[in-house]
């Protein structure tokens, strides 16, 4: 019994000191533009028609990237890329079988057009769409300075909020090693509002 007590100590004193480090590389970070609002619940995607401001508002544009709601709601595996920022506004209008048809709109360039499909491009559930640009897979990265190795998550939901403007929100959570030998865990929230015109 005295060899098994400092054996338990000394695990206990590194495993504490091990959970601490986690807790200490650990973090989450929630961004969302100035009065923002939760998701109000869709039946049906009808409750998405209507024409939104193609830019959105992150409230911070300095140190987010700028979110247009076309790159949003570009089907994950269409070639070539749009060009977003051209276009100022995107009309969105639900067809049968719950399908959407999105028309970006530029004052100078016309429109472009093009579908997505429900059940493939997206799922209805819980009051707003889930994107099929959900990845969850094993990464390593290789910087100039972190070498990191882990399981990263995403989803990316669409919607409306309850003041009826568009409502994107992209959580990545990750678990994995820094290094190969540091703990890091954490995640990030982003949440965009894309003013609906009419």
């Amino acid at each position: 019994m005295r060899d098994v007590c400092p054996l338990l100590m000394s695990y206990f004193r590194y495993g504490g000191l091990l959970a601490l480090l986690v807790l200490l590389t650990g973090c989450m970070a929630h961004h969302a533009p100035p009065g923002n609002l939760p998701f109000a619940d869709i039946l049906t995607t009808d409750n998405l028609d209507g024409i939104y401001r193609n830019l959105g508002e992150t409230g911070d544009n300095q140190r987010y990237p700028r979110t247009y709601l076309s790159q949003v709601l570009w089907p994950a595996m269409r070639k070539p890329e749009l060009r977003h920022d051209a276009y100022e506004k995107l009309e969105i209008s639900a067809s049968e079988g719950g399908d959407l048809q999105l028309r970006a709109i530029s004052g100078s360039k016309g429109t472009v057009s093009w579908s997505l499909q429900n059940g493939k491009d997206f799922d209805l559930r819980s009051g707003k769409l889930f994107l099929s640009k959900n990845e969850t897979g094993f990464k390593l990265s290789e910087g100039k300075f972190v070498h990191y190795t882990g399981i990263v998550n995403q989803t990316n939901e669409f919607g409306v909020d309850l003041d009826g403007n568009g409502k994107y929100v992209s959580k990545t959570s990750f678990l994995g090693a820094a290094l190969v030998v540091v703990p890091v865990a954490g995640g990030i929230t982003v949440e965009v509002s894309f003013k609906r015109i009419r």
